[in-house]
């Protein structure tokens, strides 16, 4: 595993931070990591060299009023490396899921990485967990063999929040801009999580409380109860008294 240098933005005033951490699956070959270096780097490198177990980098993204710190994971496609694939997975906060519009299999393999995403990183909610597809290689237009229509349709039958966009690291085509999207989706995603995990507590909080409350007010009772039994049980003697008092004296007048 390799660490990448990180892009870095210099804070504005006034902005909140956020973090999220990405992970890039798809086949090998379809330019998961040429996505990456154009969008940190603005860099685009012609010469391939696959991914070995994976990368990790970091970039700064200013997006609405948020400095969002992307930790970004490009994992090898090579079946031999999936094995790997728990420890790089956990904790994700999204998935970029990359196919190459001129290779079919790399299209048809999406619903695998996304069910294998989805078994190893175990995301709480799933069904809100943000899926960014990229149809890479928009520049081989002559050579298309997977269509954006047949991406659209397979979108319309999968459970969840899919953005897709068509990309080209060559050309640096809507890489950043379906980046924002996610990240979009990413920092409303976390924010609900964390007003449910607050809404939960105040919750548990409020159930604590109703329940020492019923506690106290039966400990009352039952102290109000026992102070009653005893005034009676005073009276009963005192009025036991009285009444032997009386015999007594009806005794000495006999």
């Amino acid at each position: 595993m390799e660490s990448k240098p990180s892009t870095h933005i210099t804070p504005t005033p006034g902005l909140k931070k956020s973090f999220a951490k990405v992970v890039v699956i798809g086949d090998s070959g379809v330019g998961k990591t040429s996505l990456i270096q154009v969008f940190e780097n603005n860099k685009f490198n012609q010469t391939f060299k696959p991914t070995i177990g994976a990368d990790f980098s970091n970039k700064e993204l200013i997006v609405e009023d948020k400095l969002v710190t992307l930790q970004i994971w490009d994992t090898a496609g090579q079946e031999r490396f999936q094995s790997l694939g728990s420890a790089f997975y956990r904790g994700a906060d999204c998935c970029v899921l990359v196919y190459d519009i001129t290779n079919p299999l790399s299209f048809a393999n999406l619903n695998n990485w996304k069910a294998t995403f989805l078994t190893k990183s175990d995301p709480k909610d799933p069904q809100t967990m943000p899926f960014l597809i990229l149809g890479n290689k928009a520049d081989e237009e002559g050579a298309r063999k997977v269509s954006a229509e047949e991406t659209q349709r397979y979108i319309s039958q999968q459970d969840g929040t899919f953005i897709f966009f068509e990309t080209s690291a060559k050309e640096n085509k809507n890489i950043e801009d379906a980046f924002r999207e996610l990240v979009k989706k990413v920092t409303f995603r976390q924010e609900k999580l964390n007003n449910k995990i607050l809404q939960d507590n105040q919750n548990a909080e409020g159930a604590k409380s109703a329940g020492q409350a019923v506690a106290g007010n039966t400990s009352r009772r039952m102290t109000r109860s026992t102070k009653t039994n005893v005034v009676l049980d005073d009276k009963t003697v005192k009025a036991a008294q009285e009444a032997a008092s009386q015999k007594r004296g009806c005794c000495k007048a006999q």
